[in-house]
């Protein structure tokens, strides 16, 4: 059972890779450079050397959690909306990932990061923005991504040799994973 799962959660990675690839195929050049760079620091992309990090039980469950969710609920949802919330969940990803290279130093263009990773925030809220109109949900959605912005500033004043880490610091920081709970939602319907 456990191989057809993980069978199954690689054809999902390769079709969600496929889309995100023809996002970036169709950009701009400028942005399309920058988005080719990113995807390949981090293995994601039809050319990328290896599997990507979040295909192992140590990496965050991008593609995993909004499956998992939509298994334990027993929707079924359609291909194409599977797809959606798929490709919402790795464009997610890739602009917090453009932020975070930004903030550890792994990017000196912080012109590139702040536009590329706004691009790739708003593919992530079009494709939700499709299959979910409740309220209560884009309350959530502003609340997260808010709570994410207000730990990645704090995590980055933590660094500060002379700042003081409490646990107060610890939870807060903690917000910038919540990201991750958005794609999933629409698969509780």
């Amino acid at each position: 059972m456990g191989e057809s799962i993980d069978r199954y959660h690689l054809v999902a990675y390769e079709l969600t890779i496929e889309r995100v690839d023809a996002l970036v195929a169709g950009l701009p050049n400028l942005i399309k450079s920058h988005a080719e760079g990113l995807m390949s620091r981090h293995r994601y992309g039809a050319g990328a050397d290896a599997p990507s990090p979040h295909l192992n039980v140590l990496g965050h469950p991008l593609l995993q959690l909004p499956i998992w969710v939509d298994a334990a609920v027993g929707e079924g949802l359609d291909e194409d909306t599977i797809g959606d919330i798929l490709e919402s969940s790795l464009c997610g990803y890739l602009s917090v990932r453009a932020e975070d290279d930004y903030f550890d130093g792994d990017w000196d263009e912080p012109k590139a990061a702040m536009m590329l990773s706004t691009m790739f925030r708003a593919r992530h809220q079009a494709l939700l923005a499709r299959h979910v109109s409740d309220d209560r949900f884009w309350n959530r959605f502003e609340e997260v991504w808010g709570g994410y912005a207000d730990a990645m500033l704090r995590e980055s004043a933590l660094t500060d040799p002379s700042s003081e880490y409490g646990p107060d610091d610890f939870e807060a920081v903690l917000l910038r994973s919540q990201p991750l709970e958005l794609p999933a939602t629409p698969c509780c319907r």
